[in-house]
C-alpha cells in the first residue's frame, strides 16, 4: 500500500512539473538562437514527462483495480481525458512550430496546454469522483438511445417491407446492434433496458423467447415482435436516464456553485488589479502598463470565459436547467468583452464597471443555487410537485437576473447620454428578450406553469 501512494505522489508529482515547466516560457520574447534552442529543449522535456505520466496512469490504474477501484476509475478518467484533449499532440505541435521559430502562436498555445494540464490536475484529485462516473453512464445512454432510435425505425421499416430483399443481412445486422446495446446498457447501468435488449437480440435470431407469466390468471405477457422489444427497451433505457438525471442534480448544483465561486474569486483578482493601475494612472504615479500585464489581464479572464463555457456544457449535457445555460451564456458575453478590450492592449474607466457587474451576477447565482440546496432538503420525501416548484423558482429567479441586468445597462447607459452603446444595449435587449421567451416556452411545455397554481403553503418562493 505505501508503494501505491508512492507512485500515486509521483503522479501527482509529475504532473505539478510538466504544469511548471510550462508556465515560464515567455517565447514571445526569445530572439537569440541560443534562447530558442533552450526553450525547444525545455517544451521536449515537457512532453516527455506528458508521455510519463500518461503511462504511469495506466500502470497505476491496472495495479490498483482490486485494492481500489474508485481511484482506479479515477486514472482511468485522467488518461480518458489527456488523450481526448489532445495534450501530447498540442505539446508536439508546439515543439515544431519552436523548431521552425514560429513563435508568433505557441504563447497562446502554451496557455491552452497549460490550461488543460491544470483541468487534468483537478480530475486527479477531485472528490467528485460520483459525479465524473455518473456523467460517464449518462453520456452512455445518450448515445445508446440516439444509436436505440435508428435501430427501432430500421427495424420497423424491414418488418413492414413487402419484399424479402436482404431480410437476413438486415436482421444479422440489427442483432449485432442489439447486443452491442445491450453491452452498453449493463455499462450504463441501466438493467432493465439490457435484460430486454437482450430479448431483441433473441428475436432476431428467431429464437424462442418466452413470455413474461400473467398476474392473477392473466395471459402471458411480452412482445413478439423485434420492433416492440426494441420499443420496450427504449421505455427502459429512457426511464433509467430520466432517473439518473433526478440524481445528478444536487451533484450539478454542487459543482457550478464550486464552479462559480472560483470565476468569483479570479475576476475578483483581475477588477482588484485593474482598479491599482487606473488608480496609479489617475495619480500619475507607476510604470506604465506593459503588454505582458494586459497577457496576465486576459489570461484571467480566460479562466473565468473557459470555466463558463464548461457549466454551460454541463448545465445542456444533463438537462439541468433550461434557464441556467443561457444565463452561462450570458455573463459570457460581460466576460468575453472585457476580454477583447484586454487582447487590444487598452484600459479605461468603464472596464471597472463590467468586471464589477460580472461578479455581482456571478454572485447572486451562487445565491439562487444555495438557496435551491436549502429548500430541497425541506421538501418531504416522494414530494415530486413540491421537488418540481422549487426547480421552477430557480428557472425563473434565473430568468430575472438576466432581465434585470439588461434593464439596468438600458437604463445606465441612457442616463450617461451614451447614444451609440445604448442603440447596442438596446438590440442585445431584443435578442436577449427573444432568448427568455423561448425558455419560457419550454417550462411551460413541460408543464411547469401549472406548479405556479398550487396552494400557497406548498410554495416555496424565495
Amino acid at each position: 500500500m505505501e508503494r501505491r501512494s508512492d507512485m500515486r505522489l509521483s503522479l501527482i508529482g509529475l504532473l505539478v512539473l510538466a504544469i511548471a515547466a510550462c508556465c515560464p516560457a515567455q517565447p514571445g520574447e526569445a530572439k537569440e538562437v541560443t534562447a530558442r534552442q533552450k526553450l525547444e529543449f525545455q517544451q521536449k522535456r515537457i512532453r516527455s514527462l506528458m508521455e510519463e505520466l500518461e503511462d504511469r496512469m495506466f500502470s497505476l490504474s491496472e495495479l490498483i483495480r482490486k485494492e481500489a477501484p474508485d481511484n482506479a476509475a479515477r486514472l482511468v478518467l485522467g488518461l480518458q481525458r489527456s488523450r481526448e484533449e489532445l495534450i501530447v499532440d498540442e505539446m508536439a505541435e508546439i515543439s515544431k512550430l519552436i523548431e521552425k521559430n514560429e513563435l508568433k502562436d505557441v504563447e497562446e498555445r502554451q496557455r491552452r496546454v497549460v490550461f488543460r494540464l491544470k483541468e487534468l490536475r483537478e480530475l486527479l484529485l477531485s472528490t467528485e469522483l460520483d459525479l465524473i462516473l455518473k456523467l460517464k453512464r449518462l453520456r452512455l445512454m445518450n448515445k445508446a438511445l440516439k444509436d436505440l432510435d435508428q435501430l427501432r425505425k430500421e427495424q420497423k421499416d424491414t418488418e413492414n417491407a413487402t419484399d424479402g430483399k436482404h431480410a437476413d443481412q438486415r436482421r444479422k445486422e440489427a442483432r449485432q446492434t442489439a447486443e452491442l446495446l445491450e453491452q452498453q446498457a449493463k455499462e450504463a447501468g441501466a438493467d432493465a433496458a439490457a435484460r430486454e435488449l437482450a430479448r431483441s437480440r433473441d428475436l432476431l435470431s428467431g429464437k424462442p423467447v418466452p413470455k413474461q407469466p400473467g398476474v392473477n390468471g392473466e395471459k402471458p405477457k411480452g412482445p413478439t415482435k423485434p420492433s416492440e422489444s426494441l420499443d420496450k427497451a427504449h421505455d427502459e433505457l429512457r426511464r433509467a436516464r430520466d432517473e439518473l438525471l433526478r440524481e445528478l442534480r444536487a451533484y450539478i448544483r454542487r459543482a457550478l456553485i464550486d464552479a462559480l465561486l472560483q470565476m468569483i474569486e479570479v475576476q475578483e483578482k483581475s477588477n482588484e488589479s485593474v482598479d491599482r493601475f487606473l488608480a496609479r494612472k489617475a495619480a500619475g504615479k507607476g510604470r506604465p502598463i506593459s503588454r505582458r500585464d494586459f497577457t496576465r489581464f486576459a489570461e484571467r479572464v480566460e479562466e473565468v470565459v473557459s470555466r463558463l463555457r464548461d457549466g454551460q456544457q454541463l448545465i445542456e449535457e444533463t438537462e439541468f436547467s433550461p434557464a441556467m445555460g443561457p444565463a452561462f451564456q450570458f455573463y459570457r458575453e460581460y466576460a468575453d468583452e472585457l476580454l477583447t478590450v484586454y487582447r487590444a492592449g487598452r484600459l479605461d474607466d468603464g472596464l471597472r464597471g463590467v468586471g464589477s457587474r460580472l461578479v455581482e451576477d456571478l454572485r447572486k447565482n451562487v445565491d439562487l443555487l444555495s438557496e435551491e440546496t436549502k429548500w430541497m432538503k425541506k421538501v418531504r420525501e416522494g414530494d415530486e410537485r413540491g421537488r418540481r416548484q422549487v426547480v421552477l423558482l430557480t428557472e425563473l429567479n434565473t430568468l430575472r437576473i438576466v432581465q434585470g441586468r439588461l434593464r439596468s445597462d438600458i437604463q445606465r447607459l441612457l442616463a450617461a447620454g451614451a447614444k451609440d452603446a445604448y442603440r447596442r444595449a438596446l438590440g442585445r435587449n431584443g435578442r436577449w428578450e427573444k432568448i427568455i421567451q423561448d425558455v419560457t416556452a419550454r417550462l411551460q411545455a413541460r408543464g411547469d406553469s401549472d406548479l405556479l397554481n398550487g396552494p400557497a403553503d406548498d410554495e416555496a418562493d424565495f
